[in-house]
């Protein structure tokens, strides 16, 4: 059942039900909920995002079917369905979304912690045309 499979997938990135939530976007009482036997579903887009955070295939997560873990030998890659909120929109974007898919559970909620803290800093206005970072950054 899908409740079981959350859960499986949840424990196997080492991420508590807080932890899940916050990457996800919901509280600790929304996870509990999709754990629970007679609990809610999770949304298609939190289904995905369940999906990205624990690195498990999309396919395993919604119907059970194929294998649980994306298989980067393979050249898988984590198999969420094609969004815009997933989707990177440059080369910078790209490299980022790849390293925090071969961060472990707890490493990815530090990461999702520090960019919070840094994107909610006030920014001073500039005149001049932000660089291309994709291109300046190595």
């Amino acid at each position: 059942m899908i409740y079981d499979r959350i859960r499986m997938a949840r424990r196997s990135a080492g991420l508590s039900q807080t932890e899940l939530g916050l990457t996800v976007g919901v509280g600790r009482s929304a996870v509990a909920q999709w754990e629970s036997r007679n609990g809610s579903f999770p949304s298609s887009e939190n289904l995905g995002k369940i999906a990205v955070t624990c690195a498990v295939s999309h396919e395993w997560l919604a119907t059970g079917r194929g294998r649980m873990a994306v298989d980067a030998a393979d050249g898988a890659a984590p198999a969420a369905p094609p969004s815009d909120s997933f989707a990177a929109k440059n080369s910078l974007e790209s490299r980022l979304l790849n390293l925090f898919r071969e961060l472990s559970g707890p490493g990815k909620l530090q990461l999702l912690k520090l960019l919070e803290v840094i994107s909610s800093q006030p920014r001073k206005p500039s005149r001049e045309k932000e660089p291309d970072h994709a291109t300046q950054i190595e």
